[in-house]
């Protein structure tokens, strides 16, 4: 069914609208959440909490692009687990993007606040808009839809070094761009 379909569903408020919008994409969106919080369990439910806070922004939000407004809100609602978890010390391991991110951006309490920001996100959408499309697909694939370095490796077909190497120099980059925006100073 075409997006802009299932969006007059939501508007409409027909309750198969999230049905359709699961048929269509619940696979990506359990693909975010596990891979944001490396837990079945805990992705299943936040795929769920999403489709609710889906139900409830449309209306009043009325998306041009349904897959991104609603991927924006699985990662939003899965990176609010991870931070839960991370408070209970019930997941150690999944923060190893934040961690490469710091290259370039002050990781701390207000990181999920700093990715949300409109300013951020301005520079970022240039920077990404700059850069060769493998690069681009790199950099969305890892820190967007966070897949993990043997996952981009198999769907790259690169060595996990190279993968690593090439986010790596994104990375330097970015900092770089972010430096000269005045966004990140180290």
């Amino acid at each position: 069914m075409e997006d802009k379909r299932i969006t007059e569903m939501f508007l409409q408020r027909k309750e198969n609208a999230v049905d359709e919008l699961l048929l269509k994409y619940g696979q990506l969106f359990k693909s975010i959440a596990r891979n944001v919080l490396g837990n079945d369990e805990d992705a299943e439910e936040c795929v769920n909490d999403s489709c609710m806070e889906i139900w409830n922004a449309i209306p009043p939000a009325v998306p041009e692009r349904l897959m991104p407004f609603a991927c924006k809100i699985v990662r939003r609602v899965s990176i609010n687990r991870l931070r839960f978890n991370l408070r209970q010390k019930r997941n150690d391991d999944n923060t190893v993007f934040l961690s490469e991110l710091s290259e370039c951006i002050a990781v701390d309490d207000g990181i999920y606040e700093i990715i949300e920001s409109k300013r951020l996100q301005c520079v970022l959408n240039q920077f990404l808009n700059e850069i060769d499309n493998e690069s681009k697909a790199l950099f969305v694939r890892r820190y967007f839809f966070f897949e993990n370095i043997s996952e981009l490796s198999e769907r790259f077909g690169m060595s996990e070094n190279k993968i690593s190497v090439k986010l790596h120099r994104i990375r330097k980059k970015l900092a770089v761009r972010l430096k000269e925006e005045g966004i990140y100073e180290k």
